[in-house]
């Protein structure tokens, strides 16, 4: 069975996502309680680690098929019998060896790359149907010595009669074995039952081979991993912890890699051996990966500096000097200092400040008046005085408007030094249009649609979709051609379409049509852009 158009569409990003590539985009939030980054740093996608498997066949690149075996009666296999890629899905299948004492053979399936802390990675799962682990675990090492971030042991038919949670249990946990330290074993279980998610969440006491559940863990650090359940928090744990009265100074100190396998034991802590005639139902026998993705924390790129151009005189806008309330004046378009580049520095629905760099000041009006000078204030005026938004025109160009007062802002006169004043949006000729030029461009504006700031350079990363999370608010959505038109697409954390329509220009979905709290995606597609943003609303 093919994937749906909500599937298919999330081959980031983000590429992100985004958050950018597609994928590198600011700082998404991946679930409730994930730890803000800290200043300076972005989510990257690493594709090493993140796979839509929309293409058959497993791309060997990033996967290959491990067969180191577990206990009896396992083998693992790495023919295409037991596990690959096929219609969208990654599947691992346990079949039956009647002739062979390891008759339970299956598939391993493990990343080539590995990744370290500070990470998140997720995967949308379905469990078999038969009593083996279906498991989405990072490990690096061997039985003796070794660092292992179990997600997922999710059992949903334990034969034991002695595990009735199992169905609905993540068995999330860690162990660490070390030979030069004792006990040579430290684990910690996070035992974290579905049926404790949100009373809202439509996959609440949904059994594990039911449906599709989104899995993930937040490894922040050398000592701390959070877990997450169809976009809510499902527990954590603690590297280095105490086992039986003893507290043992732990760290993780591997880089890991991913896995995934299905696996059986006839031991109670697993929930009893598959049964064997189940191993020849493909309907019971088999476990699928609907996609699995993975970021790291990485420095984010400066932050880029910008020229203020004017379109009917081509010159520049500048600060003179670092005194509160100095005007700012236009200067010939060859200047290229501190006091002539400015900082985007965004605040809510597209509005953002200016800020100065040679000073660290914005700008404002000076009061509501038609004509009032343009002044700069220290970064305390975080009012709406001091915050603008563009308001696009032809040519590349655009309108900057004062969010206080709804105008637009001119200078005064073509001369060298005119003061910069505001003008009502009646004022709608090239004295009222603008260019942001990244400085790295050195301030050529020949051809101001190469360069301008909607960032026409870039332009997977100038959608803007916020609030997030969102609470009781409208859903904006900026795009960076107004002319151009869009797809746009919302899904729910199961993969229903919640609203799918076409827009030219920016759109706001009203805050009914995220119906409950939770995790939600929302796609915007065009000729020259897919980008899917992960939104929570509370």
């Amino acid at each position: 069975m093919m994937k749906t158009i909500f599937r298919k569409s999330v081959t980031l990003l983000l590429s992100f996502l985004c958050l950018n590539n597609l994928f590198a985009q600011s700082a998404p939030t991946f679930g409730a309680g994930l730890d803000p980054i800290p200043s300076g740093k972005q989510w990257v996608k690493v594709d090493g680690l993140t796979d839509e498997f929309n293409v058959n066949g497993l791309d060997t690149t990033k996967w290959t098929k491990s067969t180191w075996n577990y206990e009896v009666p396992v083998e693992m296999v790495a023919d295409n019998t037991n596990s690959g890629v096929w219609g969208g899905y990654m599947w691992i299948r346990a079949t039956l060896d009647n002739s062979a004492e390891r008759w339970f053979r299956s598939a391993r399936i493990m990343s080539k790359e590995k990744i370290s802390y500070p990470m998140y990675t997720e995967s949308k799962i379905k469990a078999s149907s038969i009593s083996a682990y279906t498991t989405y675990w990072l490990n690096n090492g061997d039985i003796n010595n070794r660092d292992e971030i179990d997600i997922i042991e999710n059992n949903a038919k334990p034969t034991c009669g002695c595990q009735p949670d199992f169905p609905w249990q993540m068995n999330s946990q860690y162990f660490q074995a070390d030979q030069t330290k004792t006990p040579e074993t430290v684990r910690k279980h996070g035992n974290f039952d579905n049926r404790n998610l949100s009373s809202g969440n439509p996959l609440k006491g949904v059994k594990w081979d039911a449906d599709y559940h989104i899995f993930g863990a937040y490894w922040s650090d050398a000592r701390n991993v959070q877990f997450f359940l169809d976009g809510e928090p499902a527990g954590s744990i603690y590297v280095g912890d105490h086992l039986d009265g003893v507290t043992y100074n732990r760290q993780f100190t591997r880089d890991l890699n991913v896995i995934f396998d299905l696996w059986t034991n006839e031991a109670d802590w697993l929930g009893g051996l598959a049964v064997k005639s189940d191993l020849n139902n493909n309907a019971k026998n088999t476990m699928y990966v609907d996609w699995v993705r993975t970021w790291s924390i990485e420095d984010a790129p400066a932050s880029t500096k910008y020229f203020l151009v004017n379109r009917e005189t081509g010159k520049k806008v500048r600060t003179n000097g670092s005194a509160e309330n100095t005007p700012l004046e236009l200067v010939p378009s060859t200047w290229s200092g501190a006091p002539t580049q400015w900082e985007k520095i965004a605040t809510d629905n597209g509005w953002f400040y200016l800020k100065n760099v040679a000073n660290g000041m914005y700008f404002r009006p000076t009061n509501d008046t038609e004509n009032s000078v343009l002044i700069q204030k220290p970064t305390s005026y975080d009012g709406s005085y001091t915050q603008w938004k563009i308001i696009s025109s032809s040519g590349g160009y655009f309108y900057l408007q004062n969010r206080a007062t709804g105008d637009y802002f001119r200078p005064e006169t073509t001369s060298d030094y005119s003061a910069i004043i505001q003008k009502s949006t009646s004022s709608t000729n090239n004295w009222t249009q603008w260019a942001l030029i990244p400085v790295s461009s050195n301030g050529s504006v020949a051809n101001p649609l190469s360069e301008l700031t909607i960032e026409n350079t870039k332009v997977a990363n100038t959608i803007q979709i916020y609030p997030n999370p969102l609470k009781n608010e409208n859903l904006y959505i900026n795009v960076p051609n107004q002319s151009k038109t869009y797809t746009v697409q919302v899904f729910d954390a199961k993969g229903s379409t919640v609203l799918q329509t076409s827009i030219t220009g920016d759109y706001e979905i009203n805050r009914s049509v995220f119906s409950r709290s939770g995790l939600y995606f929302v796609n915007v597609i065009g000729n020259d852009i897919n980008k899917i943003t992960k939104i929570i609303v509370e």
